[in-house]
């Protein structure tokens, strides 16, 4: 589960490359932590990220819910930096 596995265990590059969600939370902090846990430093295979999702379910929303969350955290990241460097000037 990505609140248990998201946070605190080390050693999951060394042991797998691949992350499988067969069920979608709506929390974009576990979904990103747990993807995170896997692509750390030392991993020397490409990580691949699947998502098992029904269609005209539930699955559906979460998925694009937090595609949504992902561009609007990065928007906000990328209205800062810039906000930064102008400050700087």
């Amino acid at each position: 589960h990505p609140a248990s596995m998201g946070h605190g265990i080390d050693g999951l590059q060394a042991n797998g490359h691949i992350v499988v969600w067969y069920g979608l939370n709506w929390s974009l902090d576990l979904y990103e932590q747990m993807n995170a846990r896997v692509r750390r430093q030392g991993q020397g295979v490409p990580v691949i990220c699947h998502r098992i999702m029904m269609q005209d379910t539930l699955d559906q929303a979460q998925g694009i819910a937090l595609d949504a969350k992902a561009e609007s955290q990065s928007s906000l990241r990328n209205a800062i930096k810039e906000y930064r460097q102008a400050r700087k000037l």
